[in-house]
């Protein structure tokens, strides 16, 4: 679609050439008359007015079928559901802008959406006392490269969660720090993760790296290291910096957390965040190949975020009471990491991802954490990054925890 987006540009350039050719002819057809356009330029408009005729006919007979169902958690039908349908297509001829339609009823258990003539579809479904669900489909139509149409959906299934009481949580925001520079690191303190102190008794300790935290239970952030511990990193072959260099990343990035307790530790979260293998073999990506991985990417990324509302945490309501069998959880620098060239020749590195969404277990508090790339889509050199002087790893994290010992009710 790219070519076809290309073209389309060149005729619609003819074609206000033409346009602009026909404002400035004179009206008094006494004076000599300007020279008329091309061969090349009426052919151009025409395959213009062509394409742009069968891209019309393309979407007026494109068809929206959507049939489904709508259940609660334990799979019995749900009534009185408010379903709202959002119509959206381009409009014509230049479709620099787009038309929509909204539609609102309501659905006991099975619905039914048909309609032709529209490119994208949203539903929503909401109901009191469950969170709503959000479904967007595409038709296929339109500039974007090798988009599927996906309005076709014979047994489309809508589970919604209840909503849950409130529980009584402490929380904390903050971020898990690395910093070969400034020699220093830090963690966080979950000795006493519910007791008085700082951000609901979670603290974070600022110490040098070659200094032990000084905690009974603390997250860190750290890195694969050999036996001499030193931390193993990862060179990419073809890839060099300006001075030829061959940068040198961590090759996996861990979440530590240390306890006294043999009951401690951590479990992923069912889909525990993006997971999915790039297949990245450390050679220069080309735009083409990069932009194709960023869509899978933005595939996955859009499901989720409409499964979890644009907050993975939030609908964590209820922790397992066991599984925390982890005390360690890795994340590989490829699952990070995207190197872009151009022509063959590298020229920017791109981090993207390397976030886990996980339950957490310390001192018979249950509560729920996610830990993500403080670099996610920033762009910059190929040595951004990199193990040297200048690197200083970041991670974000949220954490979410029950006050109430033995409680695995997690609801905001």
């Amino acid at each position: 679609m790219k070519s076809t987006l290309k073209t389309i540009c060149a005729l619609l350039a003819a074609v206000l050439a033409l346009t602009a050719f026909a404002a400035a002819v004179p009206s008094n057809q006494s004076k000599p008359a300007a020279p008329g356009p091309d061969r090349e330029e009426l052919e151009r408009a025409e395959m213009f007015a062509a394409m742009m005729g069968g891209l019309k006919d393309n979407l007026d007979n494109l068809e929206t079928d959507i049939r489904g169902t709508v259940v609660d958690e334990d799979g019995k039908p749900l009534e009185d559901v408010r379903m709202e349908v959002r119509f959206e297509k381009p409009e014509f001829p230049f479709m620099t802008k787009s038309e929509h339609k909204v539609e609102n009823s309501k659905v006991s258990g099975k619905f039914e959406i048909r309609k032709k003539g529209y490119s994208d579809v949203e539903i929503k479904f909401h109901k009191d006392d469950y969170y709503f669900e959000v479904f967007r489909f595409h038709g296929g139509f339109g500039m974007i490269e090798d988009e599927e149409n996906t309005l076709k959906q014979p047994d489309l299934r809508v589970v919604m969660q209840k909503r849950t009481p409130r529980a009584d949580l402490g929380e904390a925001g903050d971020r898990l720090v690395y910093d070969v520079a400034k020699q220093t690191r830090n963690y966080c303190d979950l000795s006493n993760p519910l007791g008085s102190g700082e951000k609901n008794g979670v603290r974070m300790v600022s110490i040098s790296l070659d200094e032990k935290p000084r905690a009974y239970k603390y997250l860190e952030l750290d890195f694969q290291r050999d036996e001499n511990g030193e931390i193993v990193t990862r060179e990419f072959p073809g890839v060099v910096n300006q001075k030829g260099e061959s940068p040198k990343y961590p090759a996996v990035f861990i979440f530590r957390f240390h306890s006294d307790d043999p009951d401690d530790g951590m479990c992923i979260m069912e889909d525990g965040g993006y997971l999915k293998d790039h297949p990245f073999d450390g050679k220069p990506l080309d735009s083409r190949t990069y932009q194709k991985l960023e869509k899978e990417e933005s595939k996955i990324l859009s499901g989720q975020m409409a499964k979890f509302r644009a907050r993975p945490l939030e609908r964590r309501s209820e922790a397992p009471k066991d599984g925390y069998t982890l005390r360690e959880v890795s994340i590989p620098v490829e699952e990070m990491l995207q190197i872009i060239g151009s022509d063959g020749k590298q020229f920017s590195v791109h981090w993207r991802g390397g976030y886990r969404w996980m339950y957490i277990r310390a001192g018979n508090h249950y509560g729920k954490f996610s830990v993500t790339s403080d670099l996610r889509g920033v762009t910059s050199g190929v040595d951004y990054g990199a193990l040297n002087e200048k690197y200083r790893c970041t991670f974000h994290f949220e954490l979410y925890m029950n006050r109430k010992p033995g409680d695995t009710n997690l609801r905001y």
